[in-house]
């Protein structure tokens, strides 16, 4: 069965001395409030779906945010057979 998947959120991991800095950089360069995740304080977002922390074969951390059924297609993401 064939699957899309397309990089589409960026996830800025900063220690927490560094986070009301980037915070307040982000909220400027973006025009809007970054609001605090209520199950997840330490997160701030917009619009974000539900997602899953996995971890890439170097032990990296990245997030999977799942995109509603018919979002994806070959004109706009990359296609998985």
């Amino acid at each position: 069965m064939a699957h899309y998947s397309r990089l589409s959120k960026v996830v800025i991991d900063v220690p927490p001395a560094g986070h009301d800095a980037e915070l307040a950089f982000w909220n400027a360069a973006l025009g809007e409030p970054l609001t605090q995740f209520t199950q997840h304080p330490e997160y701030h977002g917009t619009m974000l779906p539900s997602w899953q922390l996995m971890r890439d074969p170097a032990g990296l951390v990245f997030c999977v945010i799942p995109a509603r059924p018919g979002e994806l297609n070959d004109s706009n993401a990359r296609r998985w057979d």
